[in-house]
């Protein structure tokens, strides 16, 4: 990872991987309000909706980042800086119910879940030797 970090092609990946995270997120966010407002009342089917999609796309941004840069751990990166681009964009329109301490262990869920979708992701599967292979060496 800290090689993926010095170099400048490791740090366009990165860039890439945000990139698709944020759009990820934000056509989560849509098709949860599109959802939510199909509903008889949208008010109280928006806030799980929009945790589910955040997770979703955490999951789904953990996956992307690892499959685009190469690296499992880089999921847990870029889960990172979504979770600290929504955070900024939280603070600019503040408007919620939510305790700080609720808040930051959403905002740690929201890592966790990014980091294990790059962890699945980045997982090599074992390759296996079919028997007809097998018997075509022999």
């Amino acid at each position: 990872m800290p090689e993926l970090l010095s170099t400048k092609k490791g740090l366009k990946l990165i860039g890439v991987a945000l990139g698709l995270s944020v759009a990820v997120c934000a056509a989560a966010l849509v098709v949860a309000c599109l959802i939510a407002m199909m509903t008889d009342d949208p008010g109280g089917v928006a806030r799980p909706a929009a945790f589910a999609a955040l997770f979703a796309a955490s999951a789904i941004s953990g996956v992307l980042s690892a499959k685009v840069t190469g690296v499992a751990s880089c999921g847990a990166v870029t889960g990172a800086l979504l979770s600290l681009i929504l955070f900024i964009i939280s603070v600019c329109f503040y408007k919620s119910d939510m305790s700080a301490v609720t808040s930051f262990l959403l905002h740690l869920a929201q890592i966790a879940v990014a980091a294990l979708g790059g962890v699945i992701a980045g997982r090599k599967k074992k390759r296996r030797v079919s028997y007809k292979k097998l018997l075509r060496k022999r």
